[in-house]
């Protein structure tokens, strides 16, 4: 009787780790081994021919150690959801794995702002060393208008 448990026992054992699985194994996808942290955000205003332009300072650092993170394009987001976008230069800003960088102040045109906004957020979609992508999005500054000249 032990005998037959046994064979039923290895009947089962060998069926199952034979069989096909039809289960689909997904990639495994590699988070970018920077992180940015945006601080330090300002934000000041004033009136242009067509809308506003935005007057933005902020302090960009890469806080993961392990990697450089390169990055072109500055966007600042709008609390209503609209953005507007600066581009840097041609050549990316990198900050070095562990190290920060004042951006000074970089300006954004908002053409088709009705009004001031009170807040801006910053965001930034940055690369590591190999290419991985991620991207860091600031806590909302206030915006303070400048005074009419």
């Amino acid at each position: 009787m032990n005998r037959i448990f046994g064979l039923f026992l290895f009947l089962i054992f060998t069926s199952a780790c034979t069989g096909t699985s039809s289960s689909v194994i997904a990639p495994t996808l590699i988070a970018s081994t920077a992180t940015i942290a945006i601080s330090n955000v300002s934000a000041t205003v004033e009136p242009a021919a067509t809308g506003f332009v935005y007057h933005v300072a902020m302090r960009i650092a890469e806080t993961g150690g392990a990697s450089a993170a390169s990055f072109s394009v500055v966007t600042i987001v709008f609390p209503d959801g609209r953005a507007s976008v600066a581009t840097l230069t041609t050549v990316p800003t990198t900050i070095a794995a562990g190290t920060a960088q004042d951006m000074g102040t970089i300006d954004f045109v908002d053409a088709t702002g009705t009004a001031v906004e009170p807040t801006v957020a910053v965001s930034v979609t940055y690369a590591d060393s190999a290419h991985r992508v991620a991207t860091a999005t600031s806590s909302a500054a206030k915006v303070v208008p400048l005074a009419a000249q």
